[in-house]
């Protein structure tokens, strides 16, 4: 019997956030996931929900890491984002 030969999965790097405080305007990334990026300086990036529906969000550096800040205001009412809710972000290789 032949056996189907499917390509191997790609693992796709994630991390996950609790919301917490004033997680609208400005929510760290994780330095573990940032690696993904290969040392690339990321101005921008694309944040999409479950239903699909994406916004472009910049990138802000501070001396306490990289945080998703302008654009993440209309992601978090688009997705009705509240505190306590769990996230989980993954890294698609893109943006």
């Amino acid at each position: 019997m032949a056996r189907k030969l499917t390509k191997r999965s790609v693992k796709k790097e994630s991390f996950f956030k609790i919301l917490l405080g004033d997680f609208s305007k400005h929510l760290h990334i994780s330095p573990v996931f940032i690696k993904n990026f290969n040392g690339g300086s990321l101005r921008k990036c694309s944040l999409r929900g479950p239903s699909g529906k994406g916004r472009a969000v910049e990138l802000e550096e501070r001396e306490n890491g990289l945080f998703f800040s302008k654009g993440l205001q209309g992601f978090v009412k688009d997705h009705h984002l509240e505190v306590g809710n769990f996230l989980v972000f993954r890294y698609d290789g893109e943006s």
